[in-house]
């Protein structure tokens, strides 16, 4: 497995493990549905943001995303495919 830069090009995957992880807790499909904006990796926030990637071969396996504000970095995000 390797950590790397995620790329602008990787937002779907980025995007539909976040989505499938939430899922997999099986809250009702409403909530889903209110998060899927706050679950959606866009390739202008990986480029505007610390977004990197754990990858095995060609398989996205989970990513995290740190966010910063006033020189102080957030969790933005931390998603692993419940697969």
């Amino acid at each position: 497995m390797e950590i790397r830069k995620a790329k602008s090009n990787d937002s779907e995957v980025l995007s539909q493990i976040a989505q499938a992880a939430k899922k997999y807790w099986k809250h009702p499909e409403n909530w889903l549905v209110l998060w899927k904006e706050a679950l959606t990796v866009t390739p202008d926030f990986i480029l505007k943001n610390e977004v990197y990637a754990a990858i095995d071969g060609d398989k996205t396996l989970g990513f995290y995303a740190l966010v910063s504000e006033n020189g102080a970095l957030t969790l933005e995000h931390l998603w692993v495919a419940p697969d």
